[in-house]
């Protein structure tokens, strides 16, 4: 009779350990896909539902209010109903693209050029600038929203944080990597030092680990946030 020799395995924590961090960013990537999934669903069934809801509702408003011209006391309240109804489709808007700009399905730049006016708008002493070349984007779904996110986040930061008069979005590519960065001429901060709850950069750190990219934060003058993602490589793919 043949006896057989005990198998042994080997415990190597180290690679154990590098297993796990490889299964949490697959994990995270495909949390992260099913939420901009369900992002994307909300919004445009907000927008197929409610908006086209509102938008004949005002038409109603406007065609009953053509039927009584001549009764004053009933057109004040008929421009009021107008005005309320003009308002919610306006907060709509807003609230779809909050949670997924429209602007995204027609590629990066289209959806930063959108986002960047809203962060003018709402930022009146910093002024934000893209500097970008359409026709080099050729992203796929994926690297479009990832990096929308990403430079988002980014944004939020400095208008929460910076008190910067300048902000800088700069989008390039080469054969073999995308590169953006977004450097502003605010007060700046020490990156050795950043607060355990700075979920901003923790979620940027995150969202450039699952596209198997390179982040580097400089912050002297101004703070400049400097991504680079390879063209072909998302650690979430099977």
């Amino acid at each position: 009779m043949i006896m057989k020799k005990n198998a042994r395995m080997v415990y190597n924590p180290i690679v154990s350990l590098e297993e796990s961090q490889q299964q949490l960013r697959q994990l995270a990537a495909r949390n992260e896909t099913a939420r901009e999934e369900k992002l994307k669903y909300l919004s445009r069934e907000i927008h197929d539902e409610l908006g086209q809801r509102l938008s004949a509702l005002r038409m109603g408003i406007l065609v009953f209010g053509m039927q009584c011209k001549q009764d004053d006391a009933l057109q004040a309240g008929i421009q009021r109903l107008i005005m309320l109804a003009d308002s919610t489709v306006l907060a709509v808007r807003n609230l779809i693209s909050s949670l997924r700009p429209p602007a995204l399905d027609m590629g990066i730049v289209p959806a930063l050029e959108c986002f960047i006016k809203e962060f003018n708008d709402a930022n009146p002493t910093t002024v934000c600038t893209l500097f970008a070349i359409e026709n080099d984007m050729d992203l796929d779904e994926k690297h479009t929203t990832e990096i929308f996110r990403i430079v988002q986040e980014s944004l939020t930061n400095v208008s929460r944080h910076a008190e910067a008069s300048r902000v800088d979005v700069s989008l390039t590519c080469t054969k073999s990597h995308y590169f953006f960065e977004v450097g502003d001429n605010g007060k700046g901060f020490d990156p050795s030092l950043q607060k355990k709850q700075s979920f901003g950069l923790i979620g940027i750190r995150e969202r450039v680990l699952i596209l198997n990219g390179q982040l580097d934060i400089s912050s002297k003058r101004g703070t400049k946030i400097t991504v680079s993602i390879p063209r072909n490589a998302v650690s979430g793919k099977p």
